[in-house]
Order: structure tokens, then C-alpha cells, then sequence
């Protein structure tokens, strides 16, 4: 029993030693220093936290960077929020099968007047399916081999062909989409975001482009003097952005809807600055907004989950209706490791 202690502290004191001498470490594990004195918001990979009031050196970096309010619109206009999500299903000896829903929600004076549940749909990836699409050669292998990648290609088709029909149905509305208002390299060339854009502005709708968070650390920065205001107000962050992002449309703005409540990111595909502070109002004048964020895209989000009944109903369904046959199969990962 010593034995092994001792052995067990050698090996502890040498792999530490080892460690400390790559150099490329040195800067990191040296915290001391450099960490002394600082705030700290302790985070999480899946969760988004940002820290209440201010950072200590946001105070007065971005001071002169200008807060213009935002004005509720009296106007009654539709507000129209989608959003999807994509489940992998089943796979096969060449191929997998994805299951998408999505929710689109309709707001009008300040209530949730319409909500439609598109789904699911089955979409079953291989490289021979997807042949014949836009994607190059060696995209259609990374779709075909990595199914997160397969899901998001997925999803940002559907999402962009439900707003490329909202985009010619609506007149001087409002569509939001989850998340920045960018082009992917999934998008089809007959429903992407340049086709969406010219149908709004044939129509009179803007585009609006909202995410809960972001990734830009700088943004909370700028956005300091933002959360620190009692009313609604926008920020215009375009400066950082299109210096970060290619592809980005419309105004690139931090935004808050409501006096206590969180500030988000929002691309406005507008003509200029009123454009952009007008369809702001149009959400504010229309969309319910609890915790300053819109309701019709929080029930899109909903509306587009999968519960476990639709998930066994889904495999039901291509049991009884593809002539597949299921083999036994177990959880890799369960096996190898156990279970505490």
C-alpha cells in the first residue's frame, strides 16, 4: 500500500513537472498575476450568463458611442416570429434520417393572434441524395458524415423558405428570425436571405434578425451604458461587427425592449437609422415582449421542440409505413463507461 502512494505521488510530482515546463503553458497556468483584482461571472458551455450593471473597464471606453430610444409604434402591424429544430431519427447502412418541425407565430396589438405548427418532416441524408443539390463535393461529404452539421443545413433551408413565402404573403410586417441575420453556405440560391430581402422591401416588411446572446465578449462591453438605461433603446454596433463577420445584412445593433430587461442583438435590414428605430417600434407597439423578448419568437422556440410522444410516433410511423427492419443496437458510450 505505501508502495503504491509513493509511486502514486512520483508520478503526480513528475507529470506535473513535465507540464510546467511547456512553455506554451506557462502564461496560462501563471494566473496569479494577471487575475488579482479582476470581476468574474462564472459560466457554463451550455448556458449564456452575462453579468448585471457593468464591466469595470466598459465605464467609459464606448461612452460616445450614441443610445437613440425606441418609441412604441402605434400602428398596429403583424409581427411574425419562426423558428425549427431538427432531431437525427435513425440510421442506415449509407445514410441518416432527420425529423424537423418548426413553429411560425403571428402577434398583432400587443396579443398572440395566430400559430401554426409546420411538421415534422422527414428529410433522409446521403451523398447520393444530396448529389444533386447546390452544395459543392466536399461540403455534400461533411453533411453526409457529421450529422450537427446535416441538422443545421436542415433547419436553415426550411427556416429560409417559410420566411421567403412570409416575405411575399405579409404587407408592412415585421418577420424575426432566431439568431443573426447572415448568409449560409447551406442556403438554396431561390429562398436565401438576398431573396427574402427583396421581397420585403417589394412589400414593405423588415427584417429582423434577434439573438438571446452573443459570442462577441466586446458587444457586452459597448452595450454597458445600453443596460444601465430606464427606457427602451438601440445601440448601433455595425463598426464591430462587419469588421468581425463577412456576410451580415442591415444594421448591427444591441437593443432593449423594455426598462429592466436583457439587452439583445438584433440585425435590422433597413434603409437608414429611422428605418431601423421604426421597426424596432413596430415590435414594441405589437409583441407582448415579457423579459424584453419577443413572445412570438419564445413561441415559435416551443412550438418547435419535439416531446417524447412525437419521437416515438415518428419511429412508428417508419416502422409501419417504409418496410424498414430495426436491429437490436446499444449505447456505446453506456457500455464503455458504466453508469455511477
Amino acid at each position: 500500500m505505501n508502495a503504491q502512494l509513493n509511486l502514486q505521488q512520483h508520478m503526480d510530482s513528475k507529470l506535473l513537472g513535465s507540464i510546467l515546463e511547456m512553455s506554451p503553458l506557462d502564461s496560462f497556468l501563471s494566473v496569479g498575476g494577471a487575475l488579482r483584482g479582476k470581476n468574474v461571472v462564472f459560466t457554463s458551455d451550455d448556458k449564456s450568463l452575462v453579468p448585471f450593471g457593468r464591466w469595470k473597464n466598459d465605464i467609459h471606453a464606448f461612452s460616445e458611442v450614441p443610445i437613440n430610444p425606441i418609441p412604441a409604434s402605434k400602428e398596429p402591424s403583424i409581427v411574425c416570429g419562426t423558428d425549427s429544430s431538427c432531431i437525427k431519427i435513425a440510421e442506415t447502412e449509407d445514410g441518416t434520417l432527420y425529423a424537423v418541425k418548426c413553429g411560425v407565430v403571428f402577434c398583432l396589438s400587443m396579443q398572440v393572434v395566430l400559430h401554426l405548427r409546420i411538421g415534422p418532416l422527414l428529410f433522409y441524408i446521403t451523398e447520393s441524395t444530396l448529389s444533386g443539390s447546390e452544395l459543392d463535393s466536399r461540403l455534400v461529404k461533411v453533411v453526409s458524415y457529421d450529422s450537427d452539421i446535416a441538422k443545421r443545413m436542415i433547419r436553415v433551408n426550411v427556416e429560409r423558405l417559410i420566411q421567403f413565402e412570409l416575405s411575399k404573403l405579409l404587407r408592412g410586417s415585421v418577420i424575426l428570425v432566431d439568431g443573426a441575420l447572415k448568409a449560409s453556405i447551406f442556403e438554396n440560391r431561390h429562398y436565401n436571405v438576398k431573396k427574402i430581402l427583396e421581397n420585403c422591401a417589394l412589400h414593405k416588411n423588415s427584417l429582423l434578425g434577434i439573438g438571446k446572446s452573443t459570442k462577441f465578449k466586446i458587444l457586452d462591453m459597448v452595450s454597458g451604458n445600453l443596460r444601465t438605461t430606464n427606457y427602451p433603446a438601440v445601440l448601433d454596433v455595425s463598426f464591430i461587427i462587419k469588421s468581425l463577420v463577412k456576410n451580415t445584412f442591415g444594421y448591427n445593433t444591441m437593443v432593449k425592449f423594455a426598462n429592466n430587461s436583457l439587452v439583445l442583438r438584433a440585425d435590422v435590414a433597413a434603409k437608414d437609422n429611422e428605418g431601423v428605430i421604426s421597426s424596432l417600434g413596430k415590435i414594441r407597439g405589437n409583441d407582448l415582449l415579457p423579459m424584453g423578448y419577443p413572445e412570438c419568437l419564445s413561441l415559435a422556440h416551443h412550438i418547435s421542440c419535439f416531446s417524447n410522444t412525437e419521437i416515438f410516433g415518428i419511429r412508428g410511423h417508419i416502422l409501419n409505413n417504409y418496410e424498414v427492419v430495426e436491429l437490436p443496437s446499444h449505447d456505446v458510450r453506456r457500455h464503455l463507461l458504466g453508469s455511477i
